[in-house]
């Protein structure tokens, strides 16, 4: 039985990362191709894994907007590593995957409720 899981909803979308579990054990074809494009591209090889992150979170927020725009709720979720385990035994999930986040999809109940964000002058700057 999965805990902590939102299993009352129309979508549970997980996103994973492989790359992480590159520098650390893989198959032979995924370190090959993960040198090669090091090697390709070693002024951005660093990069590599942060880039794979933010592609996860652009992501999923495309899938939100387009759930919104279908009259539908979402929230993401990072239970993780809480979860790891329990679903990569329920769906066969590589070894070598990690889970990153969960967008859960179903209907809107409620409208968000109000959020305190920290004023955008002091969270942003602006260079003229």
């Amino acid at each position: 039985e999965l805990s902590l899981v939102f299993l009352d909803c129309i979508s549970n979308i997980c996103y994973y990362s492989t790359l992480i579990s590159i520098k650390k054990r893989v198959s032979p074809i995924e370190v090959t191709r993960y040198f090669e494009i090091s090697l390709k591209f070693t002024l951005y090889a660093d990069n590599f894994y942060d880039w794979s992150e933010q592609g996860h979170g652009i992501a999923a927020y495309a899938v939100w907007l387009a759930a919104t725009a279908a009259g539908l709720g979402a929230n993401l979720q990072h239970y993780n590593p809480l979860i790891d385990e329990q679903f990569a035994e329920a769906f066969d999930i590589p070894a070598n995957w990690r889970l990153r986040s969960q967008l859960i999809i179903g209907s809107l109940e409620a409208e968000a409720g109000e959020k305190a964000y920290v004023a955008d002058d002091i969270r942003f700057r602006v260079e003229k």
